[in-house]
């Protein structure tokens, strides 16, 4: 019996050996972290590289703005001068367009003057610009209806030449024409005060100025006789109101305001 006993634990003291040989040789699993999952290995984070610095944003450049316009030359014929209709000089348009905007307006106006016409005075419209100071802010040439006998080639070339002698004399300031205005509807008209308006029209559009046209716009068209003076042909103080509203709009445009 005792010896039974003996081998018996003999065979259990190989059994603990081989199992403690095995175990010893058995690969080891990592912990899990959730059940029946290995915990994932340790990862090395890459070092985020930091980004160059950025140059410095390059000034933006803006073009310097045009000077305001202070101060508008007035080139006209004796709507633009005023006549023994008109009550006096603050009350024609040229007085009335500077009191709107607050810019000092310079007449240069003379009865029975034009493109090509000298009138009374003697003066064209060239020779008015001649006498005018070139220094000015912009000019506006208004007229004339006193050139309605001309041809189309005069006028044309009266007005082309005009309109470079401003160019040369005041390059910096902006040029507005206004044709010829007529105290009538255009139905009216004679086909020689259409001929006066193309060819001041076409030689201003040639020259790259801004047209505007007292006809087409039909100005007169009601031929409200509480606008003219007795003679039938000057504006009176409420005609030169009148012509005041018509021309504000491209004042104010010239201006740029």
């Amino acid at each position: 019996m005792k010896d039974w006993i003996r081998v018996a634990l003999g065979v259990l003291m190989s059994l603990g050996i081989v199992a403690l040989l095995v175990m010893a040789f058995l690969p080891r699993q990592a912990p899990s972290t959730a059940a029946g999952e290995p915990a994932a290995e340790p990862t090395t984070a890459a070092p985020i590289a930091s980004a160059p610095p950025s140059e410095p944003a390059a000034p933006v450049e803006t073009a310097p703005s045009a000077p305001a316009i202070t101060n508008i030359t007035v080139i006209g014929d004796g709507w633009t001068s005023g006549s023994s209709a008109n009550s006096g000089p603050d009350a024609l348009w040229p007085a009335l367009i500077g009191q709107q905007f607050a810019v000092e307006t310079r007449p240069a106006g003379a009865p029975g003057s034009g493109y090509v016409a000298s009138g009374s005075s003697g003066s064209t419209f060239l020779d008015l610009v001649q006498e005018s100071d070139p220094a000015t802010g912009a000019i506006v040439v208004f007229g004339s209806s006193n050139d309605s006998g001309a041809t189309y080639d005069e006028l044309y070339a009266s007005a082309a030449e005009l309109y470079e002698a401003l160019a040369q004399r005041s390059p910096d300031a902006p040029v507005l024409v206004i044709g010829p205005a007529y105290l009538e509807s255009a139905e009216g008209l004679s086909s020689e005060e259409i001929t006066n308006r193309d060819a001041i029209r076409d030689a201003a559009v040639a020259a790259g100025l801004t047209f505007v046209d007292p006809v087409a716009e039909d100005w007169f068209a009601a031929e409200d006789p509480e606008l003219v003076a007795a003679n039938g042909v000057n504006p009176n103080d409420d005609g030169q109101v009148y012509l005041a509203e018509r021309i504000a709009p491209s004042i104010q445009a010239l201006l740029g305001r």
